[in-house]
Parts: C-alpha cells; sequence; structure tokens
C-alpha cells in the first residue's frame, strides 16, 4: 500500500474537486483495516465520495492495498449502492 504525504500524484484531491459530497466513513474503514497490516496507514489519502450519482472509491495503488482496502469495504457496499439508488429495503442479516 503507497501511504504518503507527499504532493505527488493528487488522485484524491481531483476527486474531492468534483465531489458532489464526501463518504468519509469509506476511507476511515479502508484506514483502520490497513492499520492492522501497517501504522502508516493513517498517511493514507483515500477517498470516497459520491458524484452525479455514482460512488467513487480511491483506492491504493499497490495489488496488496488495494486488496486489502476493497477487502474491508465489500460488505457496505450493497447498501450504499441502494441508498445512491433509492432502494427501499430492509437491514441485511449479521453473518
Amino acid at each position: 500500500m503507497v501511504y504518503s504525504c507527499e504532493s505527488d500524484g493528487n488522485a484524491a484531491g481531483w476527486r474531492i474537486a468534483v465531489a458532489d459530497y464526501l463518504v468519509p466513513g469509506i476511507p476511515e474503514a479502508m484506514r483502520v483495516i490497513g492499520r492492522a497490516s501497517t501504522p502508516l496507514a493513517a498517511l493514507s489519502r483515500g477517498v470516497a465520495a459520491v458524484r452525479r450519482g455514482t460512488l467513487i472509491v480511491n483506492l491504493p495503488g499497490s495489488e496488496h492495498g488495494a486488496t486489502e482496502s476493497l477487502r474491508a469495504i465489500l460488505e457496505i457496499l450493497p447498501h450504499a449502492i441502494d441508498q445512491l439508488a433509492a432502494v427501499d429495503h430492509a437491514p441485511r442479516p449479521q453473518a
């Protein structure tokens, strides 16, 4: 996973600039899981946002980081997508 406070690469920045609104809980969940592997995950610039009804999630550039982050949010993505689609649904049963 690439963790950085450096200014090179601005993927997160342009997503914030075009977002209708941010969804801060998603990158928070990714950082929590990432910190189990390395404390440097706290430096991640992950962003999740909605633009024109589309959920945009900024994943890390490394295969390990992207896989780890996606696993952290897979369980909540169906609910997020349902909310964007304004689908009325019952809570999902806990596994």
